[in-house]
Formats: structure tokens, sequence, C-alpha cells
């Protein structure tokens, strides 16, 4: 057991230890720069891709509405009013949705390179215990991980409220221009 405790370890692991370790799953991976990665690649992504996507969305809604003033009460046209609403948003997403999954998957390639396996999908019911998990929440390391999170979490609501604040005057008079003009100025923010 004391072979196991990262503090009571004299020599690093050997090349086959590191190999079983791999092939269990456990390998150093940082999530902070896994989110930071995707976090990069949704905000570039929005940037360029914000402005269709929110007009896409303006068309569609337009489209459903259109459409709801010429529903005959028949709930197959309906139905196919909503099916071809949720096709173009879903469609209008896509992109967005493939370039945050590529930064995703870019971010565990550069980390650990190419990894299969099924090892940390099985069940361990050594893990489910609740009273050493209630132990690990409450400890010194749980406290530093929330704290670490609420600075993680003060950083990134402090740079949106930077570059909210800066464009407020015109967040304000949205409220004032015809509904049609709302998603282009909104895009551009």
């Amino acid at each position: 057991m004391a072979e196991e405790r990262d503090e009571e370890r004299t020599e690093p692991a050997t090349p086959r230890r590191r190999e079983e370790a791999r092939e269990r799953g456990q390998v150093a991976r940082s999530g902070d720069l896994s989110s930071a990665m995707i976090l990069l690649a949704a905000v570039v992504a929005l940037r360029f891709l914000g402005k269709p996507i929110i007009g896409g969305l303006f068309a569609s809604a337009a489209s459903v509405l259109e459409g709801l003033a010429l529903v005959d009460g028949d709930p197959a046209h309906l139905m196919s009013q909503f099916a071809g609403a949720f096709g173009a948003v879903l469609l209008g997403f896509l992109p967005f949705a493939g370039i945050v999954l590529a930064a995703a998957l870019a971010a565990n390639l550069v980390q650990v390179g190419f990894l299969f396996t099924s090892k940390p999908l099985t069940p361990d019911l050594d893990r489910i215990d609740p009273v050493s998990g209630l132990g690990r929440l409450f400890s010194l390391r749980g406290l530093v991980r929330v704290v670490a999170g609420l600075l993680k979490l003060s950083a990134v609501t402090l740079v949106v409220f930077w570059s909210v604040w800066q464009d407020r005057v015109l967040l304000v008079e949205l409220s004032g221009r015809p509904f049609d003009q709302i998603p282009g100025v909104a895009a551009d923010l």
C-alpha cells in the first residue's frame, strides 16, 4: 500500500510502469490546457461564424413564424415546419460544433497522443465509497481546487465584463431598434 502513495516514492517510474499506466488510461493531462484551447477555439469560431449563425437563426425563426400563419390545423404540416427549422438551425451550428470538437481532440492529442482504452470506463467499486468521496471533497486538495476554480471563473467573468462594458451604449440602444436589425448588430459585438 505504501508503494502506491506519491509521498513515499523515491525513484521515478520505470518505462514498463509508465506503459502499464498508459494502458490503464492513467496519463498526465491538463484539464486547464484543454479547457483553454476549447474556449479559444469557440471564441475564434464565434468571431468568424457568429454573424452567419445568428443570420441563419433569424431566417429560420422568421420562416417558422411566417409558416405558422399558414397552418391549416394539420399536425403533419406543423411538424414539417418545425423539422425544417430544426434542420436549418442544426446546419448553422455544425461548423461551430466541428471547430470546437476539433479543438477538443487536438488538445488531447497534443498532451497524450493517440490513446484508446476502455479501462477508465469500467466501474471500480472502490471509488464509489461515499465516506472516502466526502473525505476527498472536504480535503485541503478539494479546497485548493475550489479556490482555483473560483479564480478562473473570476478571470473569465472579468474578461467578458470588460468586453461587454465597451459596448454598453450599443447594447442599451438595441432596445430601440427594429427587430430585424438586432441580430446583425448583436453578431458584430
